[in-house]
């Protein structure tokens, strides 16, 4: 054989080797869980953390808080639909997303060592995504995890855990990209106080925890993604107000104020003339509203009112208004607008009633 052919036929196997392993690469990252991994009695790998995409050493990684996490697969008239992940959360319980377990009537919780169970849904909230469930069982080693009770700072290093396409114990690493989100839903309303994050999250990590790398605490539950390297969990601590109301009553009942407003800055686009910079312009009320014969707005006068702080706190964004009322009130309480009306500010009172 000649010493070309030789060459030619060397680039020919390698390029073969090498279209093998991307395509084989792609198909075990995109593959869903076939039903045979809910009888799969291969242990040998459970203890295993997988590091992916990590930018973090190791060391970093908090293997107690691996051991409360848990892949969740949901069930309906004896078909697996539903594949997500939750965690241990006030000692008898677990946490995970609503859309996890939507419409489902059966639940089977994998732990972190193996062991498997069944869990009974205690109650669900559609407006923040969050569930809970009563599992049957739960190991010793699988404790519950610190909640946060405030906000992390940006750029603090996070630990997303989880079971993306079945893979349990999966961990993948990144930062707080940014805090005081406000996150879209599938209701009419959005999620303030959200956390964005640059950990990777895929299909399976939906009710997982999002963790700080060096104590492990939960900043925020796994609920959403919006294109590559931008990912949305639901705040510690208003997850936990949640959580606690589902394991009471089963349901949590959200206070509502029922006006839409517009952030005002120097891009904002509006005709009206106003001679203040910042703040929430009131555009509108809706009709089942407590507070149409309290606020003015842009349709009912020239000069509408501009919201400018709630209980003594100044807000210049919608999020910031949406997330005080979530976590500081109930329906039936009042609360005090400070108002921008006719050149100067005003104390308002509006009254709270339930989301419809």
């Amino acid at each position: 054989m000649n010493k070309t052919l030789q060459i030619f036929i060397g680039l020919f196997i390698s390029f073969l080797i090498l279209g093998l392993s991307i395509t084989g690469g792609l198909y075990i990252t995109d593959s869903v869980p076939e039903i045979e991994l809910l009888t799969d009695n291969d242990d040998s790998n459970v203890s295993e953390v997988q590091i992916v995409n990590s930018t973090l050493d190791s060391s970093t990684v908090s293997e107690e808080s691996v051991k409360s996490v848990v892949t969740i697969y949901s069930e309906s008239d004896g078909e697996f639909q539903s594949q997500g992940s939750g965690f241990v959360y006030k000692d008898d319980y677990i946490m995970t997303n609503k859309h996890v377990l939507d419409g489902l009537d059966s639940h089977h919780i994998k732990y972190n060592n193996g062991e498997w169970t069944t869990a009974e849904l205690i109650g669900d909230d559609e407006f923040t995504d969050l569930a809970i469930l009563k599992p049957t069982d739960i190991p010793s080693e699988s404790t519950s995890l610190e909640f946060k009770d405030d906000m992390p700072n940006k750029g603090s290093p996070v630990i997303a855990l989880g079971s993306p396409n079945g893979l349990t114990g999966t961990v993948t690493t990144g930062i707080v990209s940014g805090i005081n989100r406000n996150m879209n839903t599938a209701t009419e309303f959005t999620i303030p106080d959200s956390i964005q994050t640059d950990a990777a999250l895929n299909q399976g990590n939906s009710g997982g925890p999002l963790i700080l790398h060096n104590s492990g605490e939960v900043v925020g539950v796994n609920t959403a993604t919006e294109g590559e390297n931008i990912g949305f969990a639901v705040s510690s601590r208003l997850s936990d107000i949640i959580g606690q109301s589902l394991i009471e009553t089963g349901d949590h009942q959200h206070s509502y104020v029922g006006i839409q407003t517009i952030e005002l800055s120097p891009i904002t686009d509006i005709e009206d003339d106003i001679d203040i910079e910042s703040g929430l312009l009131v555009e509108e009320i809706a009709s089942q509203s407590a507070n149409k014969d309290v606020l003015n707005t842009r349709n009912d006068t020239e000069n509408p009112d501009v919201i400018v702080s709630v209980e003594g706190i100044n807000v210049t964004t919608n999020e910031q208004l949406t997330s005080y009322i979530m976590r500081n009130t109930t329906p039936g309480d009042t609360l005090t607008l400070g108002v921008y009306r006719n050149g100067s500010v005003q104390d308002v009172t509006i009254e709270l009633t339930s989301r419809p």
